[in-house]
């Protein structure tokens, strides 16, 4: 078990999760975040926003980078349309 902090990213803005969480393993870690990315960008589109955060950048006790979550691998393929990349 390994306390690891998933922190929010929006371009160079960072919010960063003060307390961490026990996981087993990076992937559930992923998975955890995967479900927390998909959870606020679905409180920020019923309110008619725009989705507000790029990542979720999972990193251990020493601020290593470990993985990365991003809205576009988590959240575009849920929706009925798609986004061209210019």
């Amino acid at each position: 078990m390994q306390t690891l902090f998933l922190h929010l990213r929006k371009g160079d803005v960072i919010v960063r999760d003060a307390e961490g969480q026990d996981f087993e393993t990076i992937l559930a870690a992923k998975d955890a975040a995967a479900g927390s990315l998909r959870e606020i960008s679905a409180e920020q589109l019923i309110a008619n926003q725009r989705l507000l955060i790029d990542s979720i950048e999972i990193r251990d006790a020493q601020d290593r980078l470990l993985a990365t979550v991003n809205t576009d691998e988590t959240i575009l393929p849920l929706l009925p349309w798609r986004l061209q990349k210019a």
